[in-house]
């Protein structure tokens, strides 16, 4: 199983690369800021950075095979949101979710503890195509209505 599990993995980040850097470039022109790649064990896959290499946010990004009107919520697993929160809250610097959709709709949530009644968390994730049981796991979903969308397609 391990096996299997690893080689779905290695497929789903290769097939994931070229869109995610797409958005990443997307994301960059947003910013007007240089947004780095951060090694596998930080968890959060990027820093938002400036010239002088200053962290003015961290950034999960969330490439969905969806339309951004499909669900209520978007969700990113427990675990990165965790220490995107942790994060956050040693540091101060903020802690941003970016999602890109199918219909080309960009969305970013900030996170604010504020919002924390509105979350809603369950033992979910890829249903739709599941491969294995590694697939369905503790999420945290997010109300679309939080997200600033900043890019959609005219």
């Amino acid at each position: 199983m391990a096996m299997r599990r690893n080689v779905h993995i290695r497929q789903d980040v290769a097939d994931a690369m070229p869109k995610e850097e797409l958005f990443r470039q997307r994301l960059e022109k947003y910013y007007q800021y240089p947004i780095q790649y951060n090694p596998d064990r930080f968890i959060i896959d990027f820093s938002l950075t400036d010239k002088q290499k200053g962290i003015h946010g961290f950034i999960e990004i969330k490439c969905r095979k969806i339309r951004s009107d499909k669900y209520p919520t978007y969700f990113i697993g427990i675990r990165k949101w965790a220490w995107g929160v942790k994060y956050y809250e040693v540091t101060g610097i903020p802690f941003l979710v970016a999602f890109t959709f199918t219909d080309e709709v960009d969305a970013i949530y900030k996170y604010d503890p504020i919002d924390k009644p509105l979350y809603y968390y369950e033992h979910s994730g890829r249903t739709k195509k599941t491969r294995d049981n590694q697939d369905i796991a503790p999420v945290v979903h997010l109300p679309s209505r939080l997200f600033t969308i900043i890019n959609k397609p005219k």
